[in-house]
């Protein structure tokens, strides 16, 4: 089979052909990364910058507000942090996800490769700045006089379902973007509510909402939940939050790829 040609037939995901230009994915998160901070005049610095002042910023309020946000014995940093990380990714992912198609119309319509890769570049960009979290959380826990907590090996899971729910997201937005202009105006309104609808800057346990199932339904009040259980040792996430977060996750991971794969021919004549 050749691989630079386009494959006959309907799958949702070829792997054998993702596989074949493995390396064009590589390049493509490489210029991803030069990209993103190409002009900035302090560079990848902002991925360290961007969480320090969201903290500063929530934390002045609360302190103002009198009011505690996290659980107790646990800096508001770590479990801050723990919260940004997985949100950041899927941010990103959304964000500049949804625009691949559309500001690389030159690549897409004339020559072929599989356009899936475009919005998974930018998941693979957003590991990178979810490896340089990482690395400021341990200095923040060894700040603080925290060590990893036991189960911490278990964060991998999570990882792995905010990668998923990441190429879900950004393989949807970026298809629908591809044929309808008005995502581009709807996707940043969508992450600035997600935020908020989700434990980023708070702990749910502190509003009593840790059995309401509508609120379980966000997939990442369970894998933001998972993050803080692995890493610093709080409350476990419960068995129904993690199967929401699971089963959702899988879900937009499915839907995204089919809806991609169905309008996959479309998008080279309308963008």
């Amino acid at each position: 089979m050749n691989y630079f040609e386009a494959v006959p037939g309907w799958r949702l995901v070829d792997f054998r052909e993702l596989w074949a230009y493995r390396e064009l994915a590589i390049v493509l998160a490489d210029r991803e990364v030069k990209v993103r901070y190409r002009q900035a005049v302090i560079g990848v610095a902002w991925v360290v910058l961007q969480p320090l002042i969201m903290f500063l910023v929530f934390q002045t309020i609360f302190s103002l507000l009198n009011y505690e946000p996290t659980v107790p014995g646990f800096p508001y940093a770590l479990t801050f942090f723990c919260g940004w990380m997985p949100w950041q990714l899927l941010a990103l992912s959304m964000r500049d996800g949804s625009q691949t198609l559309v500001s690389n119309r030159q690549l897409v319509t004339k020559v072929y490769f599989p356009r899936m890769l475009l919005p998974t570049a930018n998941v693979l960009c957003g590991l990178l700045e979810l490896a340089i979290g990482f690395v400021l959380l341990l200095g923040l826990m060894a700040w603080y006089g925290f060590a990893p907590a036991p189960q911490s090996p278990a964060v991998i899971l999570f990882v792995a379902l905010t990668i998923l729910l990441a190429i879900g997201s950004a393989v949807f937005l970026s298809a629908l973007n591809g044929l309808y202009r008005d995502i581009g105006y709807i996707v940043p309104f969508l992450i600035q509510v997600g935020f908020f609808a989700s434990p980023v800057a708070y702990d749910p346990s502190q509003h009593n909402m840790n059995n309401l199932w509508w609120y379980e339904l966000n997939p990442m009040a369970g894998i933001i939940a998972g993050f803080r259980w692995a890493l610093l040792g709080t409350e476990a996430p419960t068995a129904r939050m993690l199967t929401f977060a699971v089963g959702i996750t899988l879900l937009v991971l499915a839907g995204g790829l089919w809806y991609f794969r169905r309008v996959e021919d479309w998008i080279a004549d309308r963008i």
